[in-house]
């Protein structure tokens, strides 16, 4: 099968699909992170990492797109934001800039804000219908509550 097929597949939720991605890109992750992490054991941590977070947010993955940039970038977002958390920002700047890297949300923001979307109207569409119309009054028409009212 070839590596798109896979990722159409993984998108689905195929695990078989999302094991030959793993198995196929697993190395380069790595190999990706040692520009960041010095010590091999939080590298591997950080692979692990990557991976479930593009399982959780699969149904996200734009097919069209080049899923390598998908997963370099969101390897580089999740080791930008581990030393942030950990308070070595230097490594961040002086990696960041000698590898020319512009460190931004915008494919992951992309994902979380198509989730959160997805996931706003899953749970709006399970309202009563008078609680969703007002609703949808509120915060799609930007209706005061008394103009809802009326």
């Amino acid at each position: 099968m070839t590596e798109k097929i896979d990722i159409i597949l993984f998108k689905d939720g195929n695990l078989e699909a999302f094991e030959r991605i793993y198995r196929n890109s697993w190395n380069r992750v790595y190999h990706f992170t040692e520009l960041f992490l010095d010590d091999s054991y939080e590298r591997e941590d950080m692979v692990q990492e990557v991976f479930m977070r593009l399982w959780k947010k699969r149904s996200l993955i734009d097919t069209s797109r080049d899923f390598d940039g998908l997963l370099f970038i969101t390897t580089r977002n999740i080791i930008f934001d581990r030393l942030r958390k950990s308070g070595r920002t230097e490594r961040i700047d002086k990696v960041a800039e000698s590898a020319g890297f512009i460190y931004d949300y915008d494919v992951e923001s992309a994902m979380d804000a198509e989730f959160t979307e997805e996931y706003i109207d899953k749970l709006v569409s399970m309202m009563p219908d008078r609680q969703r119309e007002a609703f949808l009054l509120s915060r799609k028409d930007k209706l005061s509550i008394k103009e809802i009212a009326q």
